[in-house]
């Protein structure tokens, strides 16, 4: 039954990309990010720069990823009360849900347009980190910035998505 209304709602894509979705959502609510405490990370690079620089880009990359995973859970969440509200005939829900979906998908994109070209415009330093080579200090307080901030703006993020 939800998928012939996703089908009336959404067209063939919507047959196709919402199970897609369901799928992700699953495999994201058992996921858990180890970030380390400031203090950690202050006394770690002032004794081992490579370490800290470790610590410092595998914590970027988890924001990424958490960043992208509460993207698809908002997405989701939305797209289910568009389905529900359809099959119980509730048209003020359903506007209000598809307007909200529209508004999250722009306010994903606004605010993580350039997390992509930051994380590849730094591959090869990153890559140089993760492996322990990096003997400098390079931060992108750009990237850090953005991603603290999409995440610290989002409410109803499941625990499993918070910090440990």
């Amino acid at each position: 039954m939800e998928g012939m209304i996703t089908k009336k709602i959404f067209g063939e894509p919507g047959e196709t990309y919402y199970p897609t979705i369901k799928t992700l959502v699953s495999s994201i609510n058992n996921t858990t990010y180890p970030f380390v405490s400031e203090r950690s990370f202050i006394d770690t690079i002032k004794t081992d720069i490579s370490q800290g620089m470790k610590m410092y880009w595998i914590e970027i990359l988890l924001r990424a990823h958490m960043s992208a995973s509460v993207s698809i859970l908002r997405f989701e969440r939305w797209v289910d009360g568009i389905i529900k509200s359809f099959a119980n005939n509730n048209f003020f829900v359903f506007s209000a849900s598809f307007k909200s979906l529209i508004e999250s998908a722009a306010d994903t994109y606004d605010t993580l347009k350039d997390v992509p070209y930051g994380l590849a415009k730094n591959s090869k330093m990153i890559t140089k980190s993760i492996l322990g080579h990096q003997n400098t200090i390079v931060i992108s307080k750009e990237l850090e910035d953005v991603l603290i901030d999409f995440i610290s703006q989002k409410e109803g993020i499941p625990n499993s998505l918070r910090s440990k």
